[in-house]
């Protein structure tokens, strides 16, 4: 594309623990090489605090954090920063889904890195290793402290009437037209983890997902109903 996007499709071997090298070429020239690539399960981690809790402070795992033990090589984990930046700034949010993450990196096992990722998502991965004989990657973008809406696209919120009218009852709908970027919460607005989190992996083809929300948003006989409906709509989204 003129923005120089592009994809590549192609026939993935079975999973296994082979490695190989991705080499990308323009017009003959070699640009870019991947390498020490594998292929396996591909799951997303996300949600809010009791999943962002890093293996560095997981009690079964803490003392091989400070004597910095590798872990498997073949984990893969794509890490994210907590606060991206957008346009040059952690403090800016977009309006609108985005394309990449700056500042994500993958890092396997074998990197110090990796005891920043989910606690939680370590022990799934490594049981799925354990079960499937296969290398196991983890999308881990959890963020502490967010509301579901903020998980959801505008494209989803606005296709439920209810999820919608919800949103306009508690004051918590915005308008793509009032967005500001200075002075959005991330925690809290609609859309904005999708926009920066989630959007941004849609070339990826994971088999599932493991999500943890807050109870503290299930609160009250309306809004019990209502977080029901946004954890169906998060499941579509």
């Amino acid at each position: 594309a003129a923005d120089g996007v592009f994809s590549v499709a192609f026939n993935s071997p079975a999973g296994g623990y082979d490695e190989y090298s991705v080499v990308l070429r323009c017009n003959g020239s070699e640009f870019r090489t991947l390498k020490r690539v594998v292929f396996g399960e591909l799951w997303i981690a996300s949600g809010q605090s009791n999943m962002m809790y890093p293996l560095s402070q997981d009690k079964d795992s803490i003392g091989s954090f400070v004597e910095g033990k590798p872990l498997s090589k073949n984990l893969r984990v794509l890490l994210i920063p907590d606060y991206p930046e957008y346009k040059g700034s952690k403090e800016l949010l977009p309006a609108d889904p985005q394309t990449d993450i700056n500042g994500s990196e993958w890092v396997t096992g074998e990197n110090g890195k990796i005891y920043s990722m989910s606690a939680v998502a370590y022990y799934f991965a490594s049981e799925i290793q354990k079960e499937l004989d296969i290398p196991v990657g983890i999308l881990n973008v959890s963020l502490g402290g967010t509301a579901l809406a903020s998980w959801l696209s505008r494209e989803m919120i606005d296709g439920d009437p209810e999820v919608k009218a919800y949103l306009e009852s508690v004051g918590k709908y915005i308008k793509k037209s009032d967005w500001k970027e200075d002075s959005q919460n991330v925690y809290g607005d609609m859309t904005v983890n999708f926009n920066q989190r989630i959007a941004p992996l849609k070339g990826f083809r994971p088999v599932g997902m493991i999500w943890y929300q807050g109870e503290n948003e299930c609160g009250g006989e309306f809004w019990t109903k209502a977080y029901a409906d946004y954890l169906e709509k998060l499941g579509n989204t």
